[in-house]
């Protein structure tokens, strides 16, 4: 079935989301210096946006970040998606409640073994440092999860973090390297929502221009939620998408089995009818 399954998943999105749905992501205050991110699923979060939101977040006065605690815990992925088999292709990378430019990064590694940023809207990072030092010369895009980078905190979070406190420096702030997971609590204060500019129609449009993986399975998963409640989880996702196609097609979803929303998964079994 492959990529066909977008399909599926983008009906089951504009059905349960809405075709003007925009996703939203929050920034928090704690005790003055520690910002608190909490992420809903946002499969567009890039780097042009992160640098809007700093400039955003700037304009609120804020002068010092101590600390940067990424909460994720909106979506429950502890594993990846069914057929994911933990390359460094972006095609593989994983899924959760905040993730920055797909989950994937580019770099630059020239003859002299020396790393830079492999796309000009994108700072070097220090994640970006240590991942292009296993990789050969010449220009990467690949899954930020795929590298041991010697930190607890899970690649996709401190990517996140870093990429964050890059943006935030550069608008005149000034920032911690202290990173770690964590959630919004009562001792948090709300200061700024961030809601991405492109509505369900444009992710659904990119989605299936590029056969996009990273943000087909954010829409199956964030399709879950909507129906069942948060936190997103994969099953979650299956239930809400054998729902929608029920109710448009009367397929029994006894004979089709759906593992995650971009096709990646070998087990996903379907019939020549729910093919066309």
């Amino acid at each position: 079935p492959a990529s066909i399954i977008k399909i599926a998943t983008a009906l089951t999105a504009l059905e349960l989301l809405g075709a003007t749905h925009q996703y939203k992501t929050e920034f928090y205050l704690r005790q003055n210096t520690t910002l608190v991110i909490k992420g809903y699923g946002d499969p567009f979060l890039s780097s042009e946006y992160i640098s809007d939101i700093s400039r955003a977040l700037k304009r609120l006065d804020i002068k010092r970040i101590d600390k940067i605690v990424i909460d994720g815990s909106s979506f429950f992925t502890p594993a990846a998606a069914d057929g994911s088999e933990g390359t460094d292709n972006p095609y593989d990378v994983s899924n959760g409640a905040i993730a920055v430019n797909f989950n994937s990064i580019a770099v630059q590694v020239k003859k002299d073994q020396s790393v830079s940023s492999g796309e000009p809207q994108t700072p070097l990072l220090e994640l970006t440092r240590i991942i292009g030092g296993h990789l050969g010369p010449g220009l990467h895009r690949v899954n930020v999860s795929a590298y041991d980078t010697g930190t607890q905190i899970d690649n996709s979070l401190r990517y996140t973090a870093e990429l964050f406190a890059e943006f935030l420096t550069r608008q005149g702030v000034r920032v911690s390297n202290t990173i770690e997971a964590g959630r919004v609590d009562d001792s948090c204060t709300l200061i700024y929502t961030f809601t991405s500019p492109k509505n369900l129609v444009a992710l659904v449009r990119d989605c299936l221009e590029y056969s996009n993986n990273f943000i087909a399975n954010q829409l199956f998963l964030s399709s879950g939620a909507t129906l069942f409640g948060y936190p997103a989880t994969w099953e979650k996702g299956r239930k809400a998408m054998l729902q929608v196609l029920e109710k448009h097609f009367g397929i029994n979803c006894d004979a089709v089995k759906i593992r995650e929303g971009s096709g990646l998964s070998r087990q996903t079994r379907i019939t020549p009818f729910f093919m066309l």
